[in-house]
């Protein structure tokens, strides 16, 4: 393509009312190719024509990953913002300061620093520049900050356009959770991640005493010791009445204290709601799904818990969870009658993405799913480690009502080469883009046919590592006319 081709391109692109994620991405391609054909042309030319065009750069042109690609970015659009995710490259104390001194940060929003070795030295030097003005997102996962990192970071005059903080496993106790009370350059912060950190009943009732907890949406502090002391101080809080996502996954919380969230009246809007790993058994989910202050809830997370049937007919039976898109039961024990309530309920129809792997479901609640016309809407199904085997796995495929599924994770269900025919031979699977087959006693037979499968076309990630396929097998997935390439080649691996 010629570069007036591509400048043809970016008229066309320009004047576009706004820029979905692909278009940016397609806009970046189209300049960063101009600026290596002629860099002095592009100067002129190109950067001249898009200053009329502001309100396309305003978020995140592109995600870059170093530095030094923030500076080469930096010169090809000096008019546009970027986000940077430099993950486990460890910075370190040095590189943070590197970091923060870098001038080219007054054009980062959104900046990403997971694992990198930062310590309380690195995040007090990134809290003390004043390039980060205009970030307005940024995660210092896993860097061992400490309780000095978080109180430089609340106390920073820099991050005042801050909206979402990252925090997690970082070695975070309550004291420094107190810091919190002086937010008050994070005026604007509505989403904060203290996730695995070990802040006890003490710093949990120091958010919910915290009065700029008031303006927080989003707050996760899954895995952070939290107790019954704890829990009932953020239940108790009017202070998180504008919650509308939660976190509390992985501090043993157990019926009573579902139980409490549950009936909380200033948890009412909440939309998402974590609560895996945390020994609820039947009557809390009884608890939960009776509460008129979750119906509003799109979002459940109840995996490795001791949920069992009768807790699935609790959630099956309830209208309050009629709105959830999003249901993961995964690693409990509902089985065959858990499934059938779930399929069975008008209040599942909206759910599109259902997790019940490891939950003891055989045949019977494979085929009590597969035939619920209440599941019609599920792009994402996963059951993984259960035991449906190729009976199952034909009730599957043999139902019409899921042909809107995306995603479908068998792995671990002794479907064996049965089973894999009658998924290859189904017309209601040709949405799937990931289909997980792995430990499925699989022999060349099953592969061949999935490999022979008209209707799996659209798939771009098929799993089936440990099986019993050879190299009959792998080389007719690997020379099928169906596939796209990077499976062809995936699979051509096997055979080298």
């Amino acid at each position: 393509m010629s570069t007036d081709d591509d400048f043809g391109s970016l008229r066309s692109l320009m004047q576009r009312d706004a820029l979905d994620d692909a278009s940016r991405e397609a806009l970046w391609e189209l300049m960063n190719r101009a600026w290596r054909a002629d860099a002095s042309a592009y100067l002129g030319r190109w950067l001249e024509y898009m200053r009329d065009f502001e309100r396309h750069f305003i978020a995140p042109l592109a995600t870059l990953k170093s530095l030094a690609e923030l500076e080469l970015a930096v010169l090809i659009a000096p008019h546009a913002r970027f986000a940077l995710r430099i993950w486990g490259e460890e910075l370190g104390v040095e590189g943070a300061r590197v970091l923060a001194r870098s001038l080219h940060l007054a054009q980062v929003t959104s900046m990403d620093l997971r694992n990198n070795g930062l310590g309380e030295e690195g995040v007090v030097a990134l809290s003390r520049s004043p390039h980060l003005a205009r970030l307005t997102s940024l995660n210092v996962y896993h860097n061992g900050i400490g309780d000095r990192g978080l109180v430089a970071l609340a106390r920073s005059p820099y991050l005042a356009q801050i909206t979402s903080l990252g925090v997690c496993n970082n070695g975070i106790c309550s004291e420094g959770v107190w810091a919190l009370e002086e937010l008050r350059h994070l005026a604007l912060l509505t989403s904060l991640d203290l996730s695995s950190n070990a802040l006890d009943d003490e710093g949990a009732e120091a958010l919910a005493e915290s009065p700029h907890m008031a303006r927080i949406t989003e707050l996760d502090v899954s895995a952070s010791d939290i107790g019954d002391d704890g829990l009932g101080a953020l239940t108790g809080s009017p202070n998180l009445a504008r919650l509308t996502r939660l976190g509390l996954g992985g501090n043993g919380i157990g019926d009573e204290g579902l139980d409490a969230l549950a009936w909380s009246p200033h948890l009412s809007r909440l939309t998402s709601l974590n609560v895996y790993y945390n020994g609820i058994n039947d009557e809390g989910i009884e608890a939960l799904a009776e509460s008129p202050h979750m119906a509003r809830l799109t979002s459940l997370e109840l995996s490795s818990n001791h949920v069992l049937a009768g807790g699935a007919r609790a959630l099956a039976g309830s209208p309050h969870m009629a709105r959830l898109t999003y249901l993961s039961l995964s690693n409990n024990s509902v089985g065959d009658e858990g499934a059938r309530a779930l399929a069975g309920s008008p209040h599942s129809s909206a759910l599109t993405s259902l997790d019940l792997g490891y939950n003891r479901i055989g045949v019977e609640g494979a085929r009590a799913l597969a035939e619920s016309p209440h599941l019609s809407a599920l792009a994402s199904l996963n059951l993984e480690y259960n035991r449906i085997r190729a009976q199952g796995a034909r009730a599957l495929a043999g139902s019409p009502h899921l042909s809107a599924l995306t995603s479908l994770n068998l792995h671990w269900n002794g479907i064996r080469d049965e089973g894999a025919r009658e998924l290859s031979g189904s017309p209601h699977l040709g949405a799937l883009t990931s289909l997980d087959l792995r430990d499925n006693q699989i022999g060349d037979e099953g592969a061949g046919a999935l490999a022979g499968s008209l209707h799996l076309s659209t798939l771009t990630s098929l799993r089936l590592e440990s099986n019993k396929i050879g190299y009959l097998g792998w080389r007719a997935l690997a020379q099928s006319p169906h596939f796209q390439g990077s499976l062809r080649a995936q699979f051509a691996a096997k055979i080298e």
